[in-house]
């Protein structure tokens, strides 16, 4: 079982430092495409609404 527990700490943070950040970029991408397409989409219904 001591084997298991051998790995240093940096061992296991930074990679989760890193997957986080991954994570976390990929939601910022993901929020601002959906924004940028309800942007066009309420644009599209305004400019129908306008006729």
């Amino acid at each position: 079982m001591s084997e298991l527990f051998a790995f240093s700490h940096p061992a296991f943070i930074w990679p989760a430092y890193a997957i986080t950040a991954l994570g976390v970029g990929g939601l910022v991408y993901w929020i601002l495409s959906e924004r940028a397409a309800v942007k066009k989409r309420l644009e599209r219904e305004e400019r129908r609404a306008a006729r």
